[in-house]
């Protein structure tokens, strides 16, 4: 705020106060959401988070920013890398309007403008699993929020856990095919449990 105090000729003063509106953009949310069939680039149905994928899995990573100011927001840049803890067991599909993916540095860069207070604005993409992802591995991910110098973060991690056949990576039997069991981290049946190959 600026105070402007003015002077009368009898000493007594008045204060003229005015407001100074400023945006204030930073990270709200990093989600994770289920693919569907009726999924499109730039056209995703954002209904049902995630915390496990599994190999070969296409899901959409989603960047929620919001303007807790009381103007307007412009001129801001979201900055996905995909090149955290087992990121390379991720492949670029597609991105929203406005995202560019470059595949040189690994990452997808959102533009946005005109974001009122009070408002929210969120970029999504969708990558692919890998189906070289073993079981047990945590896919660590993190946007970056660039507004006025200032830049915010948020992240989201997710586990890897899928249904694998004979001696493939398990954390639980029940990411081992039937009639197999996870023995000492590997899917194996009865017979070969006690030995190093199926």
């Amino acid at each position: 705020e600026i105070s402007n105090t003015a002077m009368v000729l009898n000493s007594n003063s008045c204060t003229i106060t005015l407001g100074i509106k400023t945006p204030s953009l930073s990270c709200a949310s990093k989600e994770a959401y289920k693919a569907v069939s009726s999924n499109s680039g730039g056209n995703y149905d954002l209904k049902e988070t995630i915390t496990t994928v599994a190999q070969n899995e296409t899901f959409v990573y989603s960047m929620k920013a919001t303007n807790g100011g009381n103007a307007t927001a412009s001129a801001a840049t979201l900055i996905d890398e995909l090149t955290g803890e087992n990121q390379q067991s991720l492949s670029f599909v597609d991105a929203d309007s406005g995202c560019i993916y470059d595949s040189a540095k690994k990452n997808v860069s959102c533009q946005i403008t005109n974001v009122a207070p009070g408002a929210d604005v969120t970029k999504s993409f969708r990558v692919k699993v890998s189906d070289a992802a073993a079981n047990g591995q945590v896919i660590k991910n993190k946007f970056s929020l660039n507004f006025g110098g200032v830049t915010s973060e948020c992240s989201k991690d997710l586990t890897v856990s899928g249904v694998v056949s004979c001696n493939n990576t398990c954390t639980t039997n029940s990411e081992c095919s039937t009639g197999l069991s996870c023995v000492e981290s590997k899917c194996r049946n009865q017979s070969c449990a006690e030995r190093d190959d199926c």
